[in-house]
Order: C-alpha cells, then structure tokens, then sequence
C-alpha cells in the first residue's frame, strides 16, 4: 500500500495558494499511483471556512482513484459530523474509537479535543488503542498535536500554542508501526519510535506564514519501509540575503539574477541586499540598482526589500585601500575572512571621510 501523508492546508478560499495547493496534492496521488491519502488535520483554517467549501471540495474528491481518511485538527475541530459527505473515497476519523481497515492495514486515529490537555491523558487514550489494535496488520495511527521530545516555538505551528502532547516514550510496547502526524507547520521532521515505528511531521504543504521557509513537501511511504520527504511546487517563501562585494567584476543585478535564479511564479522572496558597489564602474547609482531588481523580480518579492548596499566607488580609487587590498591578495586567507576584512575597512573609510 502507497500511501501520501499532509496536514495543515488551512483551506480558505476557492482557487487561492492553499486551494492549488490541494489540487497538486491530489495530482500526486494519481501520478504517484497513491493508494490512501491521509489529512492529519486542520484541513480547513476554520469551521466556517469549512463549511462554505464542502460542496466544492467533494468536486475536488468525486473522482478520486484512492482512499482519503481526513482527521479533524483545533481549526476544523467541530465542522464533522458522522453524516458529512466530502467527495468519493473520503472517511473522516471524529473519534478514536472508529477503526479504518484496508487490505492489511488498519487506520487510528485521535482527533482534537478541548480535554485531552495533558500528556496523561492522550498517553492513556494511546494505550487503550493499542490494545485493541491487531498484531496481524500495519497499524497506524494519525494525530494530530504535539510530540514532546521535540523543541517547538509558536512559530512551527503557525504562532498557535501546542496541546495534545505526547512523547515518543508513550509508543514503546505498542503496535502502531507509523504516526502521521500534524500540526507542526515548518519543516518534514521524522522521528524514530523506541518500537521501531516512526512518528513524522511531513510540514505544511503551502506556506501558510513567513516562518514556513523553503519548497514545501509531502510525506509519501510504501507501508512496511521508512517515509520519506517528497518536494512539491506549490507556494512557498524564501529568505535570499544578498551581500555585494565591492571587488566583484561582475554587474550587481548579475548577482541578484543568480541568487534568485530559482524563484519561480511560486515563490515569494523576502529579500535583503547589503555590502558595497562599486557604482562607478558599472555607471550605475544606488537607485538605479534598486530600481532594477524591483523590476525583475516585481511580484516575487514580499513586502518592502530591505536594500541597505552603498556606493563606495570613491573608497575604491583611495591609493591607502588600493595598498591593503594588494597586501591582502598576496596572503592566504579564506574568501568570509577576506571579505570580513573589506567590510572592516570600508567601513573605517566611510566614517573617516564622513568626518571630513
């Protein structure tokens, strides 16, 4: 059995990032001949928002050629109910009594509750699952809240606080081969279970916030071998910091272009440029430069770029710095250590000569 694992799609609105991001999901499951596609939780960013995109979405599902076993998360906690319909194939895990066999595997599930608080609490819920659950199939469970043993900020889950938590300790002497987890938003993150099992945050599938940095991924796993991270091109930011060395023969945008040169109709940048031009050389000036990257990345870029460069074409001709400059070609040094040391005394230069 193949299956494909994602969480934290927070649906808003028809045909926006979150809603392509969904619809790549499901191409995937064809393309990659998906057998059970698992949603651990917050499908939707809210019960509204569920509630107004049911009827779509079972459009999204009707022909789908493979299973979809969606969980509720905090966001989409109380939308189910036992008689909702969201498409063909789709089944809907609203207690951790209900048991999703296929073939030989068997499906668990624990979906948010306000009272499952304490580590406690879900430890007990996990232990009476585990006891019911057969020796003579791949259980797995699929859950969605917080694995302890790992360090997590507000921002992992979308400056959300965490709950349900629950550590990889409380897995030993059960039978639950796979955890498909969600709730922690930033990275696919797999953690090995004193069992032999694996608990796994596949991430969220479409950047959410600017705190989910990089192309996004998936979890996709034939059951009996180890999941693995699969990259998908959907929505995402990235963080590109720019330093320009002064020295560089090459043109400033030049340097912008490579830098950029994996940004895509996907991406958003959250960009930063500083160093030192030579404007001069380049009958450029700060502005025009500016001026030029806004206009090749235009769209791309999220927010105000943050451009904190300066034209040092007149440090540059100074006979003093030309002198260093030789002295420090002709000694081995590494290329951060050499250009820490141009930093350092552009630097000098500038307040020197801003003192007149």
């Amino acid at each position: 059995m193949r299956i494909l694992h994602t969480s934290d799609l927070h649906l808003q609105n028809i045909g926006d990032e979150r809603w392509e991001a969904l619809r790549t999901i499901l191409n995937i499951c064809k393309s990659e001949k998906i057998d059970v596609l698992v949603i651990a939780g917050d499908l939707f960013d809210s019960n509204e928002k569920g509630t107004q995109l049911r009827v779509e979405m079972r459009k999204l599902f009707d022909d789908a050629t493979f299973k979809t076993i969606i969980l509720p998360g905090n966001h989409d906690a109380t939308m189910y109910s036992d008689g909702m319909y969201l498409g063909g194939g789709v089944e809907i895990i609203t207690e951790h009594e209900k048991t999703i066999e296929l073939d030989d595997v068997a499906f668990f599930g624990i979906p948010f509750r306000k009272e499952y608080s304490t580590n406690d609490k879900v430890a007990e819920i996990l232990a009476d699952m585990s006891r019911k659950a057969s020796n003579d199939k791949t259980n797995i469970l699929i859950y969605h809240g917080d694995l302890l043993d790992l360090l997590f900020s507000k921002d992992d889950f979308g400056n959300e606080e965490g709950y349900m938590p629950i550590r990889t300790a409380d897995f030993d002497g059960t039978n639950f081969k796979y955890i498909l987890a969600g709730h922690f938003h930033r990275t696919f993150n797999i953690c090995d279970l004193p069992n032999g099992g694996y608990f796994v945050y596949p991430g969220s599938p479409v950047s959410t916030t600017i705190k989910e940095i990089g192309k996004r991924n998936v979890n996709i796993f034939t059951v009996g071998e180890r999941p693995e991270p699969f990259s998908i091109d959907t929505f995402h930011y990235e963080y590109i910091n720019i330093h320009f060395d002064p020295l560089n023969d090459e043109h400033p945008v030049e340097v912008v272009d490579k830098a950029c040169k994996n940004v895509d109709k996907n991406t958003k940048v959250i960009l930063r440029i500083d160093g030192y031009v030579n404007c001069a050389k380049f009958d450029l000036n700060e502005k025009k430069i500016q001026d030029e990257i806004d206009k090749k990345l235009g769209k791309s870029i999220e927010g105000i770029a943050q451009y904190e460069f300066k034209d040092v074409s007149r440090i540059l001709e100074d006979d003093i710095f030309k002198r260093f400059i030789q002295k420090l070609d002709v000694k081995d040094i590494d290329t951060n250590k050499r250009q820490e040391y141009i930093d350092l005394l552009i630097s000098a230069f500038s307040q020197e000569k801003s003192r007149g």
